[in-house]
């Protein structure tokens, strides 16, 4: 049933190991420039586009992603593709579902400004 819940119990040896490797996590050497998907998202910072990152790089371990949904077009459908790409973009700074298989590494070429309505 998809409301269920299963429930692991790895034992104390295994949590203590876990809870003290999330405690003493540190990255690696190599990673000077590190920082968690998470921290960046609180930082709420702008996304940049492929020129803004030549002067201010996102951290090495972070991956430009965009969501892709493909649509079916219908068969009695008149060609004018442009209707399907109309409207407001969706950014999604945190990711709540488990569909990562329509996320696409992408990159942003150009931005504009927009005004709340």
């Amino acid at each position: 049933s998809p409301d269920e819940e299963i429930l692991i119990d790895y034992g104390n040896e295994w949590q203590e190991a876990w809870d003290k490797h999330v405690e003493d996590f540190l990255p690696s050497p190599d990673d000077v420039d590190y920082l968690s998907a998470s921290d960046l998202i609180r930082q709420n910072t702008e996304i940049r586009t492929e020129e803004e990152q030549k002067r201010n790089p996102y951290p090495s371990n972070i991956q430009m992603v965009c969501y892709y949904q493909h649509i079916d077009y219908d068969d009695d459908h008149d060609g004018d593709n442009a209707q399907y790409f109309e409207g407001e973009w969706l950014i999604y700074r945190e990711w709540e579902e488990h569909n990562y298989s329509c996320l696409r590494p992408c990159k942003i070429l150009s931005k504009d400004l927009m005004t709340a309505q």
